[in-house]
């Protein structure tokens, strides 16, 4: 801020001051390296993948009361690549890596339990969790959308794009995959067809 804004624009900019301010989170237990964090869309939930590379082992934590207290709710000898949470958190995919296969581990109460997905590489879910997406293929045959709407137990292939798997799924089907030139393809209609 400049001493020479406005008095009809100083609440404007006191609110928007207001608006960024940071809190430190210093108890997240974990021994191992700090390799990612993600919030849940609606903000209620933070996860921290942490990764123990002496051990071989790669574990997801989980707060709900903005990083005071920890558990883990997922820990296994793989490495942990990508996270995907529903809005609310219930639904949870991990994309793991072990000994070079990729496969899924997936949530649907919230890190309870868990189900191990090996036929279809999930790439995201829509916000509610109601879609998951998968994709098979590469950018020489083209990417092949797959749909699942009972949390991954089975799959409806799709349509095929030739820039990448889809990246972003909404609730009503529309679908974005973003290539690594910047390309973007757009589906409405569950993956079936792309522009």
């Amino acid at each position: 801020l400049t001493l020479s804004l406005s008095t009809a624009l100083s609440p404007l900019a006191k609110a928007e001051e207001a608006k960024h301010t940071w809190k430190t989170v210093t108890t997240v237990p974990i021994s191992g390296d700090l390799r990612g964090i993600y919030v849940s869309p609606d903000g209620s939930k933070l996860f921290v993948v942490e990764s123990d590379a002496a051990a071989h082992n790669s574990s997801l934590w989980i707060s709900a009361d903005d990083g005071a207290t920890w558990k883990t709710i997922f820990s296994k000898q793989t490495v942990i690549n990508n996270v995907q949470i529903s809005a609310d958190g219930s639904k949870i995919v991990i994309l793991v890596i072990s000994y070079g296969q990729s496969s899924s581990q997936i949530s649907t109460d919230g890190g309870q339990s868990w189900t191990e997905n090996n036929s279809m590489s999930i790439t995201t879910i829509s916000p509610d969790g109601s879609l998951f997406v998968g994709c098979s293929g590469s950018g020489a045959s083209g990417y092949t959308t797959h749909i699942s709407t009972d949390n991954g137990q089975t799959w409806t292939q799709k349509g095929t794009n030739d820039v990448s798997c889809a990246g972003y799924a909404s609730n009503n089907g529309t679908l974005i995959a973003q290539g690594n030139n910047g390309d973007l393809a757009k589906s409405t209609d569950y993956g079936q067809t792309w522009t």
